[in-house]
């Protein structure tokens, strides 16, 4: 499967900052927020959820992963996916916050999140996202790993984000 990467960055159209989840030839770009760290603060609070979010036809039922639906609330969870059926036979998913949001909008290109041709393609592929979000690598403009000082130390430790520079290996490995 292809790497994914989590790009933060300052949009200089409007001088804020987004984060963008790119995967294959897909992106997905969040809101926009004042500075870096704000940016960066709703990554720590979307990423150890999006891999375990729930997903839902467009009745409102629960997807189970064996694929049977079972009632439930969407108020369960803050982060959920929806599927959508359209007259053209096409469908598509969405990923929204808790109160209606969207988390998740695809880019002008073709993206992860429209025209499938079933609904089984669809689920694939929002299966396919939930697994790699987890994994996804943290990078700035230009593609270099974000160091742990710009994350809560509980989340660089949970998702082993160290200090990038060259000499944080050594000092580790010379015990310094």
């Amino acid at each position: 499967m292809a790497k994914a990467k989590f790009f933060v960055f300052e949009n200089l159209n409007d001088n804020k900052y987004r984060w963008e989840l790119r995967w294959k030839k897909n992106k997905i770009t969040s809101e926009s927020f004042e500075n870096q760290p704000a940016a960066i603060e709703d990554l720590e609070s979307i990423i150890p959820i999006a891999g375990k979010a729930p997903m839902y036809d467009s009745d409102g039922i629960l997807i189970t992963e064996n694929e049977s639906r079972t009632p439930d609330t969407l108020e369960n969870s803050p982060i959920y996916f929806i599927f959508l059926s359209h007259n053209n036979g096409l469908w598509d998913w969405w990923c929204l916050k808790k109160g209606g949001g969207l988390f998740c909008k695809g880019s002008e290109e073709k993206t992860v999140v429209s025209g499938f041709s079933s609904f089984e393609d669809a689920l694939e592929s929002a299966r396919n996202l939930r697994s790699i979000i987890e994994h996804a690598e943290i990078v700035d403009v230009n593609g270099v790993m974000i160091p742990d000082m710009l994350f809560s130390p509980e989340f660089a430790e949970k998702y082993g984000i160290g200090d990038m520079h060259p000499s944080h290996e050594f000092i580790k490995k010379n015990k310094l």
